[in-house]
C-alpha cells in the first residue's frame, strides 16, 4: 500500500499556507504608508534645513551693522523680539489653542511674511537672499527670536496642517557676527 497525504493534512497545508500569504499580503498598505512618510519626512526636512539654511547665511554675515542686529532684538526686560510676533501660535485660527489650524496657503504666506521681515530688517546689503519655494500642500512654520547678540530659528512642515506642532522641530542658533561698532 502506497503512503499518500489525507485530505485533512492537505487542507490543514493548505490552511497554514493561506494564513502566511495572507498575513504577507496585508503588510503591503503598512509599507506603502511608511514609504509615503518617509517622502514626507525628506521633503519637510528638506525644506525646513533650506529656509534655516539661508536664515543662517544672511545673519551671519560679518557685514551686519550692530544697529540693524539690535533693532531686530528690541530687548524689553529679558524678551527678545520674535517672528511673527504671535510665535507657533500664529499658525493656528485666534481662539483655536494649537487646535484648529489655518490652511496651507496662509502658513506658507506668514512664512514668506516672516522670511521677509528678517532679511529686510537686515538692512539693504541683505536683500540678495529669497525664501527657497515651498513644495505644494506642505504646511511650515517658521519662528525665529532674537535676544541680544543671539538668534534663534525653528522650522516645522508636516502635509498635514493639523500635525504641525508634532512633526520633529528643526532649531538652530547664530551669533552675531558683524561689528558691534557700526
Amino acid at each position: 500500500m502506497k503512503k499518500a497525504f489525507t485530505l485533512l493534512e492537505v487542507n490543514l497545508a493548505m490552511f497554514v499556507m493561506a494564513i502566511g500569504v495572507l498575513s504577507m499580503i496585508a503588510l503591503y498598505p503598512l509599507g506603502f504608508r511608511e514609504a509615503d512618510q518617509s517622502r514626507e519626512d525628506v521633503a519637510s526636512a528638506a525644506y525646513c534645513e533650506s529656509v534655516m539654511n539661508s536664515l543662517v547665511a544672511a545673519l551671519s554675515a560679518t557685514n551686519i551693522p550692530w544697529s540693524a542686529w539690535a533693532r531686530l532684538a528690541q530687548e524689553n526686560s529679558g524678551y527678545g523680539k520674535t517672528f511673527p510676533s504671535g510665535g507657533w501660535a500664529d499658525y493656528f485660527k485666534p481662539g483655536s489653542y494649537f487646535g484648529t489650524p489655518k490652511s496651507s496657503n496662509d502658513m506658507r504666506t506668514l512664512v514668506n511674511t516672516t522670511f521677509r521681515s528678517v532679511i529686510s530688517a537686515l538692512g539693504e546689503n541683505q536683500y540678495s537672499v529669497s525664501a527657497p519655494q515651498q513644495p505644494d500642500g506642505l504646511a511650515c512654520g517658521l519662528v525665529v527670536s532674537f535676544t541680544g547678540t543671539r538668534c534663534a530659528i525653528a522650522a516645522r512642515a508636516s502635509r498635514r496642517p493639523a500635525m504641525l506642532l508634532a512633526q520633529p522641530l528643526f532649531f538652530t542658533e547664530v551669533n552675531f557676527q558683524g561689528d558691534v561698532d557700526k
